[in-house]
């Protein structure tokens, strides 16, 4: 039977000898009838060949491996090389058919080239693939190696990390190590280029070697770093740790601050902890490394302990510091505060004594207030832990206080002290508490006999509800000598206040005939133009002015102890003798304000100035011949005239036996009523009068 058949191909055929054998084979078996034939495949791509690179100028190959290809029916493969688009090789490039080797030299860098090999069996049966040849970039440096430190005579190695170069075609590098400028490594010193390690053993201590690393592709392009290999300097000591304490029983921890060692080259350091003899610490105390912390609970009170920490840089090398570890003291109380007395509606300023609490370590202190018991201290009384400064102002019916004061240092260890202030009632009650300074121990028995008659009697002639606190010396006054031709002197605490500020004072204070009168005669504004107006503490609290304090010295009073004295206060006219009680009132009134200024003492005035008068409605506010006057009209007494020497208000120098006045031996310097009426238009009121 015969069968004809026909087909027509397609424009993009490709005829192929092999593939009409193959076709006339199967006619040939279809006209022998239904006889099986096994039909067999040619070549195919069994591995996908990966780009290949190059180096320009560079003799380079690539052999295909044998398994790129296989052939179904395992005949043999012959090979070809061509462009991709079947053009032939360029000259530079050459194919062994045989060896499948491509090779040659790029000398211009010739952009990439896509290449086609192509299989084919002795059928001939085909196969290709296409990859591309490609120039290749040079390694490149990612991470430079920092300086690198030995120790002499140590066995010392270190391995540079993979991600010191990379390859942009991931191709696989190979490392080589020189000197900088080429020379072989120094025979001490090895490098494993499979490990990327140096090792060895500088012996001499030999000074810094410059080294130059290489890492080299597969084409064989290099790139390359250098860096250096030094001796290490040991770590040094920066800061001594100082002696630290402990509290038995109680959880603590410190740490060494960071910048206790240092590092010459910067090395991190590691950080251990023994005691000083290289003994293990004691089992309650722990040392971390990390952060240098030690920690620990001393439940039985250990004796002081002698540390040693020791810091230790990558190279071995050390430097160690030793201190000593101990329990804790408690603050201790040096100055008891003494007991006060604060009056109700008055102010008050407290302030404990200097250096009241110490502590052993020097540890910073802080300090609580309490009532005794524990109780808060009352709203009208404050305390700053930071001054320790007590403020406020007592409420009336205020009752008596045990004040107790806590000085806490930084490891939580107190001690306390209380002392107690009563608040007494102020209605009606003129007080001045006496003092007397060390000099008073060699005063005759007398002096202080004198002293209390002027106190007692100043008390009764005024009820101002305040109370004064003086200070007394014998022959100094505040611990400066008097003058030798001084029979007393004074020294007052003084604040600073506007006339408007003065004159309301005295407006709300002054309720008596000769108040009343002085106040109408002083005028809205101040004569004294913008200038201020001196008030003596004591003064200041018998004014109600809120700059008054209390708790605080008033003023200091000195009598002479170098001229003759009499302290009789029974008999005070004694023949060459000067009136002790007398030249006592006389300084203690100048504390309680009865001084003048008149704009000599930083260019301010004082309350007595503004009754000063030239002439009847002439106020005379310049240092000068003056007369007190509470109207402006009528002279009450002349004034010294400070060009004569002595205090310008201070009655005239030729007037004796009067308190104000000048001493004079064998006189009594008695208070007169003109001298109580010149301390009542200053704001003290007068006992013996009714409003």
């Amino acid at each position: 039977m015969t069968m004809t058949f026909g087909f027509t191909l397609p424009s993009s055929f490709v005829f192929d000898p092999a593939d009409f054998a193959f076709f006339a084979s199967l006619i040939s078996d279809a006209s022998r009838g239904p006889t099986a034939r096994t039909v067999t495949s040619g070549p195919a791509l069994a591995q996908q060949t990966a780009t290949q690179y190059w180096a320009a100028g560079v003799a380079s190959s690539f052999i295909l491996p044998t398994g790129t290809f296989s052939d179904g029916a395992g005949r043999t493969m012959g090979y070809g090389a061509t462009l991709a688009n079947g053009s032939a090789l360029p000259s530079w490039l050459k194919f062994n058919a045989a060896t499948r080797t491509l090779s040659g030299t790029d000398p211009a860098g010739t952009a990439a080239t896509s290449i086609k090999i192509t299989a084919t069996d002795s059928a001939g049966l085909s196969a290709s693939e296409t990859f591309s040849l490609a120039l290749a970039s040079a390694p490149i440096l990612v991470a430079q190696t920092a300086t690198q430190y030995w120790t002499a005579g140590k066995s010392t190695s270190f391995a540079l990390p993979t991600a010191i170069f990379s390859d942009p075609q991931g191709l696989a590098l190979t490392y080589s190590a020189t000197l900088a400028g080429g020379a072989a490594l120094p025979s001490w010193l090895k490098f494993n280029a499979s490990t990327r390690t140096f090792s060895g053993i500088d012996a001499p201590g030999t000074a810094p070697v410059a080294i130059k690393l290489t890492a080299t592709d597969a084409v064989g392009l290099s790139v390359s770093e250098s860096f250096t290999i030094a001796l290490a300097s040991i770590p040094t000591l920066a800061v001594q740790t100082a002696h630290q304490y402990w509290v038995a029983g109680k959880p603590t921890s410190f740490s060494l601050p960071s910048g206790t060692f240092v590092d010459p080259q910067n090395l991190a350091l590691t950080y251990s902890a023994t005691l000083a003899g290289g003994g293990a610490l004691p089992s309650w105390l722990k040392f971390t490394p990390a952060g240098a912390v030690f920690s620990g609970t001393d439940a039985s009170g250990t004796a002081a302990v002698n540390i040693s920490v020791t810091a230790t840089n990558n190279t071995g090398a050390t430097a160690s510091e030793s201190f000593v570890l101990s329990l804790a003291s408690a603050p201790v109380l040096a100055k008891q505060a003494a007991a006060q007395s604060w009056t109700e509606g008055s102010k008050l300023s407290f302030t404990l004594p200097t250096g009241s609490f110490t502590d052993p370590q020097v540890a910073a202190l802080g300090y609580t207030a309490t009532l005794s018991g524990g109780g808060a201290l009352p709203s009208w009384l404050t305390f700053n832990p930071n001054t320790l400064v007590f403020s406020g102002t007592p409420v009336t019916g205020a009752p008596d206080l045990t004040v107790v004061v806590t000085a806490t240092d930084a490891y939580g260890l107190s001690t306390s002290e209380s002392f107690a202030a009563t608040t007494p009632a102020a209605a009606g009650k003129f007080v001045i508490n006496v003092t007397y300074d060390s000099t008073v121990a060699g005063a005759p028995a007398g002096f202080k006999t004198a002293v209390a008659a002027a106190v007692s009697y100043l008390e009764t002639e005024f009820s101002n509800p305040v109370s004064l606190n003086i200070t007394f010396g014998y022959g100094k006054v505040n611990g400066t000598a008097l003058p030798a031709n001084a029979v007393g002197s004074s020294q007052t605490s003084n604040e600073l206040v506007s006339y408007s500020t003065l004159r309301a004072a005295l407006a709300s204070h002054g309720a008596q005939p000769d108040q009343l009168t002085a106040l109408a005669h002083l005028p809205t504004t101040s004569p004294a133009g913008s200038a201020q107006f001196i008030v003596s503490n004591a003064q200041a609290k018998a004014l109600g002015l809120p700059g008054a304090l209390n708790g605080v010295t008033d003023g200091s009073v000195g009598i002479s102890s170098a001229n003759p004295m009499n302290w009789d206060p029974t008999n005070r006219a004694v023949s060459g003798l000067y009136d002790g009680v007398g030249a006592i009132e006389h300084e203690i009134t100048e504390v309680m304000g009865r001084t003048g200024s008149l704009g000599t003492n930083a260019s301010a005035y004082t309350a007595l100035d503004l009754f000063r008068y030239s002439s009847p409605g002439v106020r005379d506010l310049v240092p000068g011949a003056g007369s007190f006057s509470i109207d402006g009209q009528t002279m009450l007494q002349a004034y010294n005239n400070p060009a004569n020497g002595g205090d310008a208000t201070d009655w005239i120098q030729t007037l004796t036996g009067d308190a104000f006045g000048s001493s004079a031996k064998g006189v009594a310097s008695l208070v007169s009523a003109v001298d109580l009426r010149e301390m009542n238009v200053i704001g003290w009121t007068r006992s013996s009068l009714t409003s």
